[in-house]
C-alpha cells in the first residue's frame, strides 16, 4: 500500500511550494528523513494526487513549544488560532492534546523526468 500525506486545506499556499511543512501527530514510521509519500488535497470534495514528496527532516514538538515562527509558516496563522486548528483535528483521536507529540515535518517535492527532456538530447 503506498503511503499518503493528505490534506484538506491548503494552509497558507505552501503546497505550491517547492518545500513545505506540516504539523501532524507524530508517527516515527510514516514521518521519518527519506520516506515518500504521495501528496493528496482535497478539492471540492475530491482527492487531488499533487504527486511525490520526500520528508526530509522532522522535529517533535508538544502545543506549548508552538511559537510564532511555526505557526506562522505552517498554518499561516497566530499560535492561539493553530492551536484551535490541531485541537479540533485532533480531539477525538489523543486524550489530552496538551501532552500529545507532534511531528513538524519539512518536505520536499520530488520532480518527475521531464516529458520533453528527450527533444533536446
Amino acid at each position: 500500500m503506498e503511503k499518503t500525506i493528505r490534506f484538506q486545506d491548503n494552509w497558507n499556499k505552501k503546497l505550491c511550494c517547492n518545500y513545505f511543512t506540516t504539523l501532524r501527530l507524530h508517527n516515527p514510521v510514516k514521518y521519518k528523513a527519506g520516506n515518500q509519500h504521495k501528496l493528496l488535497l482535497q478539492e471540492a470534495g475530491i482527492w487531488r494526487d499533487y504527486g511525490m514528496v520526500e520528508v526530509v527532516s522532522v522535529r517533535v514538538v508538544r502545543m506549548h513549544q508552538l511559537n510564532e515562527f511555526i505557526c506562522g509558516l505552517d498554518f499561516g496563522a497566530s499560535i492561539d488560532d493553530s492551536k484551535d486548528i490541531l485541537f479540533k483535528m485532533y480531539r477525538e483521536k489523543v486524550p489530552d492534546i496538551n501532552k500529545a507529540e507532534f511531528a513538524l515535518v519539512l518536505y520536499k517535492k520530488l520532480k518527475s523526468q521531464p516529458s520533453q527532456s528527450s527533444i533536446f538530447q
